[in-house]
């Protein structure tokens, strides 16, 4: 009899895509939404990010930190003993003194 009515397919003739005319829109739409919800996604984490830059403003400074002149072990200034302007992590480090070799 004749061809039928959906044998073929009609694309969009100033698109080079296997995609038909009516199936444009949906299309769109489909990118459309995908657009807005990653700029969604993009305001939330900007709008996020300064109330947790100002959290962690409000944390206490990180202590100072020296070395061990015995055995080179790092450990806050306020948990280090001193002598000479040297620092020791422990009172046995302190006695035996600084080693020859530094690192």
């Amino acid at each position: 009899m004749g061809e039928h009515y959906y044998s073929v397919r009609p694309t969009c003739p100033w698109l080079n895509w296997r995609i038909t005319c009516r199936e444009l829109p949906t299309m769109l739409r489909l990118l459309f939404w995908i657009a807005v919800i990653a700029a969604a996604v993009w305001f939330w984490r900007k709008f996020k990010s300064p109330a947790a830059k100002q959290q962690r403003a409000g944390e206490p400074h990180s202590a100072l930190m020296v070395r061990c002149a015995h055995c080179g072990v790092h450990l806050p200034q306020d948990r280090a003993l001193s002598l000479r302007q040297e620092w020791y992590c422990t009172q046995a480090h302190l006695e035996q003194g600084p080693k020859s070799i530094q690192r």
